[in-house]
């Protein structure tokens, strides 16, 4: 079963603009995920699945808003810009046109580990997913679900220390999570577990 897309926490728009830095970096990396089909759309459910987050200068984040997973190529419109945000409240501020994607509370939990940390990604593949969790890669609890305060305190907890670092979310199917120091390390991390895995 699908259970993709719902966003599970409060929100509220400061702005409809911010200032987009580093916008081609990011989308130029999404742009190849979505090519290799690692972010996408369901194509019976019409379902959004994955996205990609980059730290701001402002210590936020921008990330892929919500259901924008069927797109070829992001505009920056396609992306918001997370301010602040609460675990305690499960709630979060941004700027942009569209909603922030459903799982930005857990993009914000992995930020929170360490100022080093700068690009998150968050992709789908069910192959992987299961060959990941057959070789028993890191993961969250199968009863955890996305977009939850239960699912963004266990990532905190299982990537305490880590700057560079993979995981499968077992109660999320087919969702991995890569984030690194940079958006290329990101992005090296996650075509070597495709390759890994699936070649």
């Amino acid at each position: 079963m699908i259970d993709e897309g719902v966003i599970k926490f409060s929100f509220s728009r400061i702005k409809n603009t911010f200032n987009f830095h580093h916008f081609e970096r990011i989308n130029k990396t999404r742009t190849i995920l979505h090519k290799k089909e690692l972010i996408g759309e369901y194509p019976i459910e019409k379902l959004g699945y994955g996205n990609i987050s980059m730290r701001s200068p402002k210590g936020g984040f921008y990330i892929s808003a919500s259901q924008t997973g069927a797109k070829k190529v992001l505009e920056e419109s396609d992306y918001v810009e997370v301010h602040d945000y609460s675990f305690k409240d499960n709630s979060l501020t941004f700027s942009g046109e569209m909603k922030p994607s459903s799982e930005s509370l857990t993009h914000a939990s992995i930020y929170s580990i360490s100022d080093s940390i700068n690009a998150v990604i968050h992709i789908h593949h069910n192959e992987l997913w299961k060959k990941m969790i057959t070789h028993h890669s890191p993961s969250t609890d199968e009863t955890i679900q996305y977009g939850t305060i239960e699912m963004a305190e266990q990532v905190k907890t299982i990537s305490e220390g880590k700057t560079n670092f993979s995981f499968v979310m077992k109660g999320h199917e087919d969702g991995i999570i890569i984030f690194a120091e940079s958006m290329n390390l990101a992005l090296d991390h996650t075509l070597e577990l495709y390759d890994r895995y699936l070649s």
